[in-house]
């Protein structure tokens, strides 16, 4: 088998009619309906930029559509040739739900670009940079003589430091960087990596600079040189085009660099996947184990299918344990497609490890739909995988907002495919990650207490719910800023934010920002809940207000909303004023502020103010625990 990245193996190949197709959506009745579906097959360069020319010609996406995408304009700068970006990001970015409009630079002017707030590439505001500098930009080319005369990992950080925070300064909010690939010739041969002098010793040591100042920063940071290595840099690199175009790769490798850029675009806006849901026969083990029994199912070691098998479970395993939700959808009667999980002794993926264990005879989309309502998720939070085709071509077309792995034949590349897609992307990891999969699978449990309980008040009580509320803090927030940034259901204003600002909400006088978290009988639900924002002497304003879908319904905004009250209460604040912007995916709280008393403020259809003096507690039935100051050495 031929398993190249370049391909995009993961996704289906195009229809043959694959043009064709592009030239009519400017007639089509739902064109970019119909273009986000062209966008899912595995496209070539050719391909991407033929549906990016059609996009073009398209009136803006109807509301329907558009909340399928979301807009982000991306300036690129670098000091290549950059222009073959611009139709390549757009095109990719439909697959990552991102409509995209691309500004490119000059060839070589990322100073110029980045310093003067006046520069053509600054002008339509974008919401990102893309800074696109190889070795030649940032003069990692190995150097002669004593080492010790200059540093050139460093003052090259030092340089891309300083355009990033001159981006910064004129407004740009998110910055992406990517690590330098090695040239593929070694001038000192093997030892090339281990003196200063050598250009892939100072690379090396640049590169890991890069990423621990990228995650100090809050930079999205694309790691160009171990996606390459992947590759090999003498397939990356092209030195005819380099001397003809400055092009700075091979042009076969756009679509896989466009894909990358997108699907950590999507991260950054909290568009990350949340749940692999999974296929039984053929796809955890070989054979049907309706048919074949327990026995003949091939699993295990000593057979190279068997081994296979394994090893994929071994890679879905690892998956929820940094925080992917699994869940299954069969089609089969649910004990016998239990018997492999309880009894086969080569099974590496137990019951207790899957949220959602549906196995019956129905439509795999209809059980989709059943398995995203039971975790409270969207549809285009699951990446379904499948040995079958006729069942992924099922789900493709009713649901196209499911991500659908393109299987292989040969099980030895299940695990390739699927990590290959990005689809769980993330640029954050936290504790709270690692519980996330049990938390739902104890989710499942409170439900079925629920469906016992005919009282509302009555199941609430018997949760034992304990809450804890406290002010931001260092600890905690890496695990606010990704509870904002990728909450969409409850958030009153879908602000995206940094580390750092999360931080000014902590520090600064002139802001608050506090912090829930809840446990109960069936375990720890972690930080689930943040509130951030500004005031003046009479008024407190919320800036945004987030809480995890997995505590939709516990009460939980009642106790945080009192806390919030009495804390404003106490600085003798009068007013507390929230803001509610209107999304596709935020209708779950579209009446918040007005079922809390709320009154809508003249004058501005977003707001709503609260009399402080007449704000009467709500009642709710978690246990709250004593509020946590934030401690002078924190502040620090």
């Amino acid at each position: 088998m031929r398993y190249l990245l370049e391909d995009l193996p993961w996704l289906p190949h195009p229809p043959a009619d694959f043009k064709a197709q592009c030239k009519q959506l400017p007639t089509s009745a739902n064109p970019w309906l119909e273009a986000l579906d062209l966008a899912l097959y595995r496209l070539d360069d050719r391909q991407l930029m033929t549906l990016s020319r059609a996009c073009s010609a398209l009136p803006s996406p109807k509301s329907e559509v558009g909340r399928l995408l979301r807009p982000f304009k991306l300036a690129v700068t670098g000091n290549c040739t950059l222009d073959m970006l611009a139709p390549i990001l757009i095109a990719s970015g439909l697959r990552h739900g991102l409509q995209l409009e691309v500004t490119t630079g000059g060839f070589n002017q990322t100073a110029m670009e980045a310093l003067n707030p006046n520069s053509p590439l600054l002008a339509n505001t974008p919401d990102g940079v893309l800074m696109f500098l190889d070795h030649n930009g940032l003069e990692l080319s190995g150097s002669e003589g004593d080492s010790s005369e200059h540093e050139p990992a460093k003052e090259a950080l030092q340089y891309l430091t300083k355009l990033a925070h001159a981006l910064s300064q004129n407004g740009v909010k998110n910055i992406l960087v990517h690590t330098i690939v090695p040239p593929p010739l070694a001038l000192l041969g093997h030892l090339e990596s281990r003196i200063p002098q050598g250009q892939s010793f100072q690379i090396e040591q640049f590169n890991q600079m890069l990423r621990d100042e990228a995650y100090k920063q809050g930079w999205v940071l694309l790691d160009l040189a171990h996606l390459v290595m992947q590759i090999g840099s003498t397939r990356w690199f092209d030195p005819i085009k380099w001397h003809l175009a400055k092009l700075p790769f091979d042009p076969a490798f756009l679509p896989l660099y466009g894909d990358h850029v997108c699907r950590l675009l999507a991260a950054n806006l909290g568009q990350t996947r949340k749940c692999l849901v999974l296929d039984l026969d053929n796809t955890l083990w070989g054979g049907v184990i309706g048919d074949d029994g327990l026995d003949g199912i091939v699993l295990g070691q000593g057979d190279p299918m068997g081994e296979a098998f394994v090893a994929f479970q071994k890679l879905v395993l690892s998956l929820k344990k940094r925080g992917v939700i699994l869940a299954v959808c069969s089609k089969n009667q649910e004990e016998t497609a239990l018997q492999p999980f309880r009894a086969h002794q080569d099974m590496v993926l137990k019951e207790a490890d899957i949220a959602v264990f549906m196995a019956n005879w129905n439509p795999k989309s209809e059980n989709l739909k059943a398995i995203a309502l039971q975790l409270n998720i969207g549809l285009d939070s699951l990446v379904f995988v499948d040995d079958n085709p006729a069942e992924r071509e099922q789900v493709r077309t009713a649901f196209p907002q499911v991500a659908v792995v393109e299987l292989p034949e040969d099980p030895a590349y299940y695990g390739w495919t699927l990590l290959g897609g990005g689809w769980f992307e993330s640029l954050r990891f936290t504790q709270e990650d690692t519980l996330r999969a049990d938390q739902y699978r104890a989710e499942q449990q409170r439900q079925q207490l629920q469906l016992s309980t005919l009282d509302l008040t009555d199941f609430l009580i018997s949760l034992a719910m304990q809450g804890q509320m406290g002010g931001f803090n260092a600890q905690d927030r890496r695990r606010v800023t990704q509870l904002i940034n990728k909450t969409n259901q409850f958030n009153c204003t879908t602000l995206r934010v940094t580390e750092e600002e999360v931080a000014a909400y902590q520090i600064q006088e002139d802001r608050f920002g506090v912090q829930m978290r809840l446990q109960d009988r069936f375990g720890d639900h972690g930080l689930i809940s943040a509130i951030a924002g500004h005031m003046d002497e009479q008024h407190w304003y919320i800036d945004l207000w987030v809480m995890s879908c997995r505590v939709f319904n516990r009460q939980v905004e009642h106790a945080m909303l009192n806390e919030l009250v009495a804390q404003a209460r106490r600085r003798g604040v009068k007013i507390l004023v929230g803001r509610y912007l209107p999304t596709q995916r935020n209708k779950v709280i579209q009446t918040l502020f007005v079922d809390f008393g709320f009154s809508p403020m003249s004058g501005d259809d977003e707001c709503w103010s609260l009399d402080l003096t007449r704000y009467e507690s709500r009642k709710h039935c978690i246990e709250m625990m004593p509020y946590q100051t934030i401690s002078v050495e924190d502040q620090a």
